[in-house]
């Protein structure tokens, strides 16, 4: 009984490997990909250091399972580290860029507002010439007049 006990506590635990699941977007009993291609690839990468490289183009719970089952124990509160800092750094670039967007949007926004306001100043500026030289002519007045 202790010896089947010690053997549990060799290897990453079910819970220990959902928790671990979260992070990389794969929850128990999906069996479709919706990791992301860095912890894809960081699946692929610890499968092939275990010596069982895995050949599927997408990773299910299940997939993700079989490969983090064989990893030691003592080994969770360093991946737990590593993978919660890969979920902080794309949740970090995901906002970042969502952030560019909003700022592009905005930008875009100002200069269409800005053609906008050039285009009526034009036509303000059009209009005072063509006023001044309908002045000029009905008052009889020259340029000199305009000068001050």
């Amino acid at each position: 009984m202790e010896e089947e006990n010690q053997e549990e506590n060799k290897y990453l635990t079910e819970e220990q490997i959902i928790q671990l699941g979260e992070y990389a977007g794969v929850k128990k009993g999906q069996t479709y990909c919706s990791m992301n291609n860095v912890f894809t690839n960081f699946v692929y990468l610890i499968s092939t250091l275990l010596g069982m490289p895995t050949e599927s183009r997408t990773m299910n719970f299940d997939c993700f399972q079989r490969v983090f089952q064989e990893l030691p124990a003592d080994s969770f509160t360093r991946l737990d580290k590593t993978m919660s800092g890969l979920k902080e750094a794309l949740d970090d670039k995901t906002n970042a860029l969502q952030k560019v967007r909003k700022a592009n949007g905005d930008v875009e926004r100002a200069e269409e507002k800005e053609r906008r306001l050039r285009i009526q100043a034009n036509r303000e500026r059009h209009m005072c010439d063509i006023l001044r030289h309908w002045i000029m002519e009905s008052k009889d007045l020259s340029e000199d007049f305009y000068e001050y």
